[in-house]
């Protein structure tokens, strides 16, 4: 079955139905944004950069991810082999319908590790650019290879034990703290099994990243304490075609939720879509490279 676009859903080429939300403009859109979210958020994460978009007229589609929001299996990993032809079909699917309009992925945290594993691989052909915002990798972390073992073995000892999240953070803008609190489709139990899948993926993001061909723009939190700056820095480093980056002075990981980083990056995403390029940023945001330079050695 070719994957393809019905009402509320992509349809995957096995047949499984990813729900999808539409921004669209009101006349022809100039550019094409998918995005993918992060590690136990949904589709809903776009909702404000959407509505943004959509009014300087750009059309942006996204979808629950296998294993979060309403797809099927949540809080199961589904792999990466799954979560990446997932993306080769919903780029396909959206381009089948809207041929000649420059396409562009955006990927947040665990979306932008999916993003890279299938640039890297050369599986997006139709892709204009990539926006990574706070992607998940690991390059440079001391000692990852004996903590995915550990992981690993936990995922295979007891694959369903969990530990509960708090995914809400007090620097969220207040629609995000409330939807990230209470919202029923955001994870908040993580399995092991499901830990360890997400490790593997941020690996095969940071060995594939040296393979992208595409132009890419790197945002990222200068204050980010899930992915370290060294991490950041080295995928700075080994994407060929890193035309734009910025590290937003006191960002955390998710800066598309913060509420003192939201108006800058949004505008920057924006930029890059227009103009091939970003803002001029606030005072203190910096480049990676001037960024990296202050950056500290391995985690």
């Amino acid at each position: 079955m070719p994957p393809h676009l019905a009402a509320e859903s992509l349809v995957a080429r096995d047949g499984t139905r990813l729900p999808l939300r539409r921004w669209q403009p009101a006349g022809a859109p100039r550019t094409l944004l998918l995005a993918l979210h992060s590690f136990g958020d949904y589709s809903a994460a776009f909702e404000t950069l959407g509505r943004y978009l959509a009014a300087s007229g750009h059309a942006v589609y996204a979808i629950d991810q296998r294993g979060f929001g309403a797809a099927p299996g949540f809080g199961r990993w589904a792999g990466t082999a799954a979560m990446r032809e997932d993306l080769v079909d919903f780029v396909r699917a959206v381009r089948a319908g809207q041929p000649g309009i420059p396409l562009h992925v955006l990927g947040e945290s665990m979306g932008g590790s999916v993003a890279l594993v299938a640039a890297g691989e050369g599986l997006l052909p139709e892709v204009e650019s990539l926006v990574l915002v706070g992607p998940g990798v690991r390059e440079g972390i001391r000692l990852r290879y004996l903590w995915n073992a550990l992981y690993g073995l936990a995922s295979l000892v007891a694959p369903g034990l969990s530990r509960g999240i708090e995914p809400a953070d007090p620097a969220y803008t207040k629609r995000a703290f409330a939807r990230f609190a209470s919202d029923p489709l955001v994870l908040r139990e993580v399995r092991a099994g499901t830990y360890y899948g997400l490790l593997r993926l941020a690996d095969a993001a940071s060995t594939e990243a040296y393979q992208v061909a595409l132009p890419a723009a790197l945002l990222i939190g200068a204050d980010d304490t899930y992915v370290g700056a060294r991490s950041f820095c080295l995928l700075a480093a080994a994407l060929p075609r890193l035309e734009a980056s910025r590290a937003y002075e006191g960002g955390i990981h998710r800066l598309l939720h913060q509420e003192t980083v939201q108006p800058r990056l949004l505008a920057d995403i924006r930029s890059w879509l227009e103009e091939g390029r970003l803002g001029k940023g606030a005072p203190g945001d910096e480049a990676l490279p001037a960024f990296c330079r202050g950056a500290p050695g391995p985690a």
